[in-house]
């Protein structure tokens, strides 16, 4: 089963921390990268991130709720870690199959 989970985040400098967070895991993680999406593979799940105008967009996939989770919580804690968006609620969509 996969376990699909999804949220948008609306931000001034949407491409800015979009280019930001990929680069970061980068670092980290195998994240592959085009001008206006990145896709990161965590150990547990993945994530694609894309942007449009002042919208970021994730879709975050793993094999197990648990994983999922876990995945939404890095993304969720990088997210917030940006001045204009610290206040920000992020809400995830659940979409599994």
């Amino acid at each position: 089963m996969n376990y699909r989970s999804s949220t948008r985040v609306h931000a001034e400098k949407a491409k800015r921390y979009h280019a930001s967070l990929a680069r970061h895991f980068a670092r980290k993680v195998p994240v592959d990268v085009t001008e206006d999406s990145a896709h990161v593979q965590f150990g547990m799940g993945s994530c694609h991130m894309s942007v449009t105008g002042n919208c970021m967009q994730f879709e975050c996939t793993a094999d197990s709720e648990e994983a999922l989770t876990t995945v939404k919580f890095i993304i969720g804690s990088h997210i917030i870690k940006y001045g204009e968006l610290q206040t920000v609620e992020v809400r995830w969509q659940d979409m599994n199959d």
